[in-house]
């Protein structure tokens, strides 16, 4: 794996794993801590996928096979490709949060989630990381055309 994508997934692995650790030890199970007038602290436990999708089923098996799949085929594909920059942070971002959660689903058997701005699915810092570089990837193919 190139430096980029490594150092970036390391420090949302370690971001992403820090966060739970304090919502795990101060935040219990189901309550809700009021941050900001638009943020809070909920802490819950996710056997869905991102954002919560899929919650209601338990296809945790399902996602920690689908994390190690996809963090291999990057860290595969990291090692022969010659991305950009840009590309090379944004599958560090994909990695490092994929990672964080699929350390959650092999230690807990859920994700923890806990960031909750009321109008969204409560979410993690690996979620955020997931999405950022899939969005990342989106505008680097966007104006490479």
């Amino acid at each position: 794996m190139n430096n980029k994508t490594l150092i970036s997934a390391i420090v949302i692995f370690f971001l992403d794993q820090a966060t739970k650790q304090i919502v795990l030890q101060f935040v219990p199970l189901n309550a809700t801590i009021s941050v900001l007038s638009f943020l809070s602290l909920t802490h819950i436990k996710n056997t869905g996928s991102l954002f919560g999708l899929f919650h209601t089923l338990n296809f945790n098996a399902f996602f920690i096979l689908l994390s190690v799949v996809l963090i291999g085929w990057i860290v595969y594909n990291a090692r022969k490709s010659c991305w950009s920059v840009r590309e090379q942070i944004a599958w560090g971002l994909v990695v490092g949060g994929a990672a964080g959660n699929l350390l959650d689903r092999v230690l807990y058997g859920a994700v923890t989630d806990f960031i909750d701005v009321g109008f969204w699915p409560v979410f993690n810092v690996a979620d955020t990381s997931i999405t950022l570089g899939v969005l990342l990837l989106l505008v680097h193919e966007l104006l490479r055309r």
